[in-house]
């Protein structure tokens, strides 16, 4: 954290201003209820009446969240003092654990608590908790062995990029957007604010074995220096052309690592304050620096998806632990950290990987069993208005009780991304389409399999069922539309609808007509039962088409463009152009509220509501930073459920 697209933003910036609900502006600790699900405190979904509309979509909060049980971005790694276990903090608010111990790393059950992104963490000197904080500022305090989140509470800056502990136990130093505090755990109180004239964000923080001296990486390219005691700000060391993602002291106290977006690793003298080596091997942003707890190795991890390892005594690159070469995804690196004994190196990525490397006369790589999760393709709801499919990239649809957050299934479907999922509207089918070109049908009672589907010669990227159930719609890469019978699982029409890849399809209230949005920059409408072209929409967004939905009337037909862009059409009086309306960011999905008041666009960072009669932007939706690849309404309108990206369903509504 910060990622390479999305710099957190100085208080001197001019900063894009978001309507925040307050469910998320000051956060409740969230009651786990099972599964993954968190629920504000005062909320029982079942019992939410009112339905979102265009008047009433301001009062709009996020209810819940419904995380997938993995790590979708890991942006942080911690041992525990004993180096019995190791933790990450994620993007989908999620701490994931590992045990280590004679049996190897085994996977430990996560701990949850913040509904936004968790940028640090760190484990107690005695070990008894953790604390994770997020970019909203708030810090959570987790006790280890129970498992519970103790409590919560806000470190008054604007997002937290750096935490660690106080050899007192019962204090955390915290560095972010706004400034440098000092806290006590479970005080809601800053107990003390370091000077920081320069007002730079702080995205690294050391501090000397003795205690004495805290170190802070800057955005202004430097870091500063305090004294831990009275927090005065005693030094700068420039010497980085860019900002400073980490700092690390040696375990003697003597040297300071530190880490930049200008590919430098670089070695101070603490005493001096004097640059001592620059290290160069690096070709892109470094993240993450750690030494060894023998202060003989230096390793850092960035961008360009290596972990090198240095020789400190005199800056030798000793090796380049390569991620492809160990079967770890090759992502960008955003933490390291040794074992205590010093006998392993682990790294975690921008995908949630993690990689152990046992050190010894021999560097051997480990795959460990990961939690990570890559991100989150579609979702889909049951008739019932409770049973939410997921469809993943690792190749599986997993599917909850959105009420209670239990899992009810998962199925291995598809060889790599599962991109689209769809139930039919008679509850009794699950459909699935991925990168492996086929269709799979399930049977919702067991989720077994029923069909495979095979026509399509590359990737399948969208699926819907036609309102009577009887017929299943599939489109992607290879520009077809397969229309397929199900009482026969044989295609009924198979025709080249588009000059390049379809995107999305969508088939009219009643079933008639069936909608494709491609990136030639058109939407086609089809006759359903004979595969007849009845028109083409031509889009003027100058971009892809990644979306498209019709109103609940069937008049009205939207598409959505990378651009940003939404465009709709009238269908009922010879498909006239009607208006369109942008966006700042390009849209991923489109779903109108039951009523046809509310136009919903997930978007590369946020979901947006418009007023579908006006275009007005109605209300923002904030996504932790992530896409929002779908988005869908209950039948009733009562709740709206985003799909984010980093693996997570955000649950909005009007609280009771």
């Amino acid at each position: 954290w910060p990622s390479r697209c999305a710099r957190p933003i100085a208080e001197d910036e001019d900063a894009p201003t978001f309507p925040v609900p307050s469910a998320l502006a000051e956060p409740d600790v969230p009651e786990i209820i099972e599964g993954a699900l968190s629920l504000r405190p005062d909320v029982d979904l079942a019992q939410v009446q009112q339905p979102l509309t265009a008047a009433n979509i301001g009062q709009a909060e996020q209810l819940g969240l419904l995380r997938l049980n993995q790590i979708s971005t890991a942006y942080a790694i911690a041992y525990a003092p004993d180096g019995s276990e190791f933790a990450i903090a994620g993007a989908n608010g999620i701490v994931q654990r590992w045990a280590v111990g004679a049996q190897g790393v085994i996977p430990q059950e996560p701990f949850f608590g913040s509904f936004a992104i968790l940028t640090t963490l760190a484990y107690s000197p005695s070990g008894q908790v953790l604390a994770a904080a997020d970019e909203e500022g708030e810090v959570y305090l987790w006790d280890v062995a129970s498992g519970s989140l103790r409590s919560s509470m806000y470190s008054d800056l604007l997002g937290v990029f750096a935490l660690i502990f106080t050899a007192t136990e019962d204090q955390v130093l915290v560095g972010g957007n706004g400034g440098l505090h000092r806290l006590r755990l479970d005080d809601p109180v800053v107990l003390q604010r370091y000077t920081h004239d320069t007002g730079a964000m702080v995205l690294g923080l050391a501090l000397t074995p003795d205690q004495t001296l805290l170190a802070g990486g800057l955005s202004d390219n430097t870091i500063g220096l305090w004294d831990a005691a009275s927090g005065e700000q005693i030094r700068i060391l420039n010497g980085h052309e860019d900002w400073v993602r980490a700092v690390a002291f040696s375990p003697d106290g003597q040297l300071l690592a530190s880490v930049s977006d200008d590919t430098t690793v670089r070695l101070w003298d603490v005493a001096s304050g004097q640059e001592v080596q620059v290290l160069r091997a690096h070709d892109d942003w470094v993240r993450a620096v750690a030494f060894s707890p023998d202060g003989q190795l230096l390793a850092s991890g960035g961008d360009d998806t290596v972990v090198n390892l240095w020789r400190v005594q005199d800056g030798t690159l000793l090796t380049q632990l390569a991620q492809d070469e160990t079967g770890f995804s090759a992502d960008w690196v955003y933490g390291v950290a040794f074992a205590p004994d010093g006998q392993a190196l682990v790294a975690v990525t921008s995908s949630g990987g993690v990689r152990q490397w046992q050190l010894g006369t021999e560097i051997q790589a480990q795959p460990i069993q990961s939690a990570s999760v890559p991100p989150l393709n579609q979702i889909a709801l049951a008739p019932n208005d409770r049973t939410l499919a997921i469809a993943t990239s690792r190749g599986t649809v997993q599917v909850y009780d959105l009420l209670t957050g239990a899992p009810q299934g998962e199925m291995l479907s598809h060889g790599g991304n599962v991109f689209a999922v769809a139930f039919a509207d008679n509850g009794r089918l699950l459909a699935s389409g991925g990168d492996d070109g086929i269709v799979r049908v399930w049977d919702t009672d067991g989720y077994g399999l029923r069909s495979t589907l095979r026509l399509h010669s590359d990737w399948v990227r969208s699926v819907a069922f036609s309102p009577d159930s009887s017929t299943l719609a599939s489109g992607g890469d290879d520009t077809q539309l397969v229309l397929w019978d199900l009482a026969t699982d044989q295609e009924q029409v198979a025709i080249q609808a588009h000059d390049d890849w379809l995107r999305a399809l969508a088939f009219s209230p009643d079933g008639a007509i069936v909608a494709t949005a491609s990136d030639d920059g058109t939407v086609q409408l089809w006759q359903t039962t004979t595969g007849m072209q009845l028109a083409t929409l031509e889009s003027n967004s100058g971009g892809w088409l990644m979306a498209v939905a019709f109103s609940p009337d069937g008049r009205l037909v939207a598409a959505g463009s990378d651009s940003g862009m939404v465009e709709l059409w009238r269908v009922d009086d010879g498909i006239s152009f009607q208006r369109s309306f942008s966006n700042d960011y390009g849209i991923q999905s489109l779903t109108f509220a039951p009523d046809g008041s509310l136009l919903v666009a997930g978007t590369m960072l946020n979901t947006t509501l418009f007023d579908a009669n006006t275009g007005e932007i109605l209300h923002i939706l904030p996504s932790a930073f992530s896409s929002v690849p779908s988005a869908l309404f209950t039948s009733d309108g009562r709740l709206l459920l985003t799909g984010v990206n980093s693996g997570m369903v955000q649950v909005w509504g009007i609280a009771p």
